[in-house]
């Protein structure tokens, strides 16, 4: 038993393949080898776009967060009884008007599968340098979103 409590950072990607199902399957199988190698780490942090960096791709591969994948990925922190912060999901909008753009939205799940708190981010990374050929609007493919969220005990 530590006197302390075990906090896990993961740093991955998954712009290797646009499958997100096989970014679960390597999510699922890095919570598995933390939970191996310690069974009282209390949380895990993964980073932003875990589960999809499609280079502009965003189209048709939002999820709801309600939805089958993001299920899997709450479960997942109940089947190891530990805290997952999610660091930024294709989340799908349910405006119409939007069906090509999704949020880039950060999920905590506690170690119930239960979200307690969602945040979609309100910062867009938007830079254009024409002289150095350089152009990444992340407003192209995602909605900005619209709360700040605030911290709790």
């Amino acid at each position: 038993m530590h006197n302390f409590v075990l906090l896990v950072t993961i740093q991955t990607h998954s712009y290797e393949t646009v499958d997100k199902q096989q970014n679960f399957k390597t999510v699922e199988l890095l919570v598995q080898k933390v939970k191996n190698l310690d069974s009282e780490v209390k949380m895990i942090f993964f980073p932003e776009c875990f589960a999809f960096m499609g280079d502009g791709k965003l189209k048709g591969n939002a999820e709801y967060i309600d939805g089958e994948l993001f299920t899997k990925y709450r479960q997942l922190a109940k089947e190891h009884n530990v805290w997952i912060s999610y660091g930024g999901f294709p989340e799908k909008s349910n405006d119409p008007n939007d069906v090509n753009k999704g949020y880039n939205t950060h999920v905590i799940v506690d170690n119930s599968g239960d979200i307690q708190s969602k945040y979609r981010k309100l910062h867009l990374f938007d830079v254009n340098i024409p002289e150095r050929s350089l152009r990444l609007l992340e407003s192209e493919t995602t909605l900005s979103g619209s709360d700040i969220i605030i911290s709790w005990e």
